[in-house]
């Protein structure tokens, strides 16, 4: 068994529909109970935007769990379109299989998205090492 902590498992759902925060916030419990992570009653947040004066439109709705993060992230397109990403993200390894037909349940079209990954220079990867 791997080390708590030593990985963190991401997935992103970017979808493209209508998505208010009752929605948003009935999709994320969903995920919760269907990759049955826990959120040790820790309540979910949601935040607005645009925030001092930046950004678009939208909202984010935040809900921690004991092993990292659920989070919704709703904003709207130029052209009006709206979207919504889906951040899943545990230090414990979880099937995305099972994440399958949950947001086209709720209207929701799964879209294709570039995720852009930014990872760790030679210099900060030795600061890592040096603490692991």
């Amino acid at each position: 068994m791997e080390e708590l902590g030593r990985n963190l498992y991401v997935t992103i759902l970017s979808c493209l529909g209508q998505s208010d925060e009752a929605k948003c916030r009935e999709i994320v419990d969903g995920i919760v109970e269907k990759l049955q992570m826990q959120t040790d009653g820790i309540h979910a947040s949601l935040y607005h935007f645009p925030a001092f004066e930046m950004g678009g439109e939208g909202y984010t709705y935040f809900q921690p769990i004991v092993t990292s993060f659920i989070a919704g992230d709703k904003w709207t397109f130029k052209n009006g379109d709206h979207g919504i990403h889906f951040i899943i993200t545990s230090c414990i390894p979880y099937d995305v299989t099972d994440l399958l037909g949950i947001v086209e349940v709720h209207d929701l079209k799964l879209m294709d998205m570039n995720v852009v990954v930014n990872k760790m220079d030679n210099g900060i990867k030795k600061m890592v090492e040096e603490v692991w």
